[in-house]
């Protein structure tokens, strides 16, 4: 049992990750989706204290105590003569209980106010749930197309360490005929040593890329971590950032519901300065003898109806002072709102001419690659047959090598730049969770 037990953990520490398996871990273990979830509940729970507000409440109480009076003196007169009788201490129990029953009938609106209130205050926070998983998203796709890019890069100095290592072998094979010298020798050598530094620098890469995807699906920053692309990405389009097309977008979204609440405080507040209308019923029965309150319920009662009118008159200018506040937050909603809509306008822009620029430069890089790969072969060739030297050999080879690290570069850069469209236009996770999401 434990050695299927240790099989399955390593196949499980080898399983390969896909973009979307990584988008899965990081929705059911990041954090801060946890923590917006947590305030789905609160909200919820500070709905279901709003709608207590138009239900009746009723209090039951049942009293015990015992009663000691000392001896007293009391006087009484008649009009025409007085006279003193001495009250002798006494003791008894007295037994009691009752109920009290209010119902609010009339606030100006209030408790409505604050069911409407605590609903579109539920239905921020379920936003909120929906705006943080889109910026977790947002967060773990370029991260793994930032590992994705630093593990191509890796593959590209291991290629050209290999290249330098032929060629080594071709310079000493050569310096055996007498064709070069040691000095052609030691460069080769230097040629290899530093793509074998520039692996080991880009391994580090690749482990600090790691642990940034590993934080950002909410895992430890050591688990084993092996990524790769489903299939081929197709090629990264431009969509125009009109007003239009934000409107999906969850923070514009969350901040028109904001924009609802804060104009329902001010109703609220508003709701203070009409009358209030309360009415109660009270019951209560108190007996020293024990049997007799819990018995003959319709004798030794008290029975007590109110209604009470409360007429606000003057508070000290507080519930203006409070309107104005709640009016003053709506104005601050209101240029957020704007603010917002103009900063992913501008990251919508800036995506859309990165796409193209990098589009541009992609071209350019390919035709560049191409002829990087014929000058090598040229240069290969002229050296074979002893009209080349090893220094064009090795500028040829960097040629390449830098040729591919440009094209990986723009190749990530325009996937990470298509997601921050996607995500200033709100449609992130339908782009790249193609599986059932809430």
């Amino acid at each position: 049992m434990s050695c299927l037990l240790i099989s399955v953990f390593f196949l499980a520490q080898a399983a390969v990750l896909h973009l979307e398996d990584c988008l899965q871990i990081a929705l059911a273990e990041n954090p801060e989706v946890s923590l917006s979830q947590r305030g789905v509940t609160q909200a919820q729970a500070r709905r279901q204290g709003a709608r207590a507000g138009y239900l009746p409440r009723l209090d039951v109480f049942f009293q015990e105590g015992y009663l000691l009076q000392g001896e007293q003196d009391r006087v009484y007169s008649d009009g025409q003569i007085s006279y003193e009788i001495q009250i002798p201490a006494s003791q008894e129990d007295t037994h009691s209980f009752g109920f009290h029953l209010a119902q609010n009938i009339y606030d100006g609106g209030k408790m409505w106010q604050q069911v409407r209130r605590a609903d579109r205050d539920l239905d921020r926070s379920r936003l909120q749930v929906q705006v943080t998983r889109e910026d977790v998203a947002m967060e773990v796709i370029a991260a793994f197309y930032q590992l994705l890019k630093a593990q191509e890069a890796l593959r590209v100095f291991q290629e050209s360490l290999t290249l330098s290592q032929g060629q080594l072998a071709l310079v000493q094979e050569r310096l055996r005929l007498g064709a070069d010298s040691k000095v052609d020798v030691a460069k080769a050598q230097v040629s290899v040593g530093e793509d074998r530094i520039a692996i080991e620098r880009q391994w580090a890469v690749v482990e600090k890329a790691k642990i940034e995807l590993n934080l950002r699906m909410g895992r430890l920053p050591t688990d084993a971590l092996e990524i790769a692309e489903a299939v081929p990405d197709s090629p990264a389009t431009s969509q125009a950032a009109s007003d239009a097309s934000l409107d999906k977008n969850l923070r514009l979204r969350q901040l028109r519901l904001t924009q609802e609440l804060t104009r329902l405080d001010v109703d609220l507040i508003g709701s203070e300065r009409w009358p209030q209308v309360t009415g109660s019923v009270s019951y209560s029965r108190q007996h020293p003898e024990f049997y007799k309150v819990y018995s003959r319920f319709d004798e030794l009662y008290s029975l007590t109806f109110f209604l009470r009118v409360n007429f606000p008159i003057f508070d000290g200018f507080l519930t203006s002072a409070r309107i104005e506040e709640a009016e003053a937050q709506v104005n601050w909603v209101t240029h957020e709102q704007r603010r917002v809509r103009q900063e992913l306008a501008a990251q919508a822009g800036r995506a859309e001419k990165d796409l193209l620029r990098l589009d541009n430069i992609a071209r350019i890089e390919s035709q560049n690659l191409q002829a990087a790969g014929q000058q090598l072969a040229l240069a290969e060739e002229r050296y074979q047959v002893g009209e080349g030297t090893a220094l064009e050999l090795r500028d040829a080879q960097l040629a390449v090598t830098r040729a591919r690290l440009s094209r990986v570069q723009t190749e990530y850069d325009a996937k990470i730049a298509q997601a921050r469209s996607y995500h200033a236009h709100g449609d992130l996770m339908d782009h790249y969770l193609k599986r059932d999401h809430p």
